[in-house]
């Protein structure tokens, strides 16, 4: 309805653009928890600018949550990652606002 009717007196822009391969595998921990890990790899644009993407996550699908903080420490101790909290559009941004 109303969206649609703004929009389609506009014309839209394509600021930025994502695209990445996600692979997805679940973990089933020991006590019974259940974790997807996806790792993305791709690239951010934002008009003539380029980023590499590259993201590990993990998401509970069931169990305590509690059960995801040392699971998360094995990963970034094993292979040296990072806590990033941005999304994936939140670094589109930064892009863009950068010189």
């Amino acid at each position: 309805g109303e969206i649609l009717d703004i929009v389609s007196q506009s014309k839209l822009v394509e600021r930025c653009r994502i695209e990445f391969v996600r692979r997805s595998a679940t973990l089933k921990l020991p006590d019974g928890v259940l974790v997807e890990l996806a790792i993305d790899k791709g690239t951010i644009f934002a008009g003539e600018k380029r980023a590499p993407l590259y993201e590990l996550e993990l998401e509970l699908l069931f169990g305590d949550p509690d059960a995801l903080l040392p699971l998360t420490e094995q990963f970034k101790q094993k292979y040296r990652l990072e806590k990033d909290i941005l999304s994936k559009y939140e670094k589109a941004l930064r892009l863009i606002r950068s010189r």
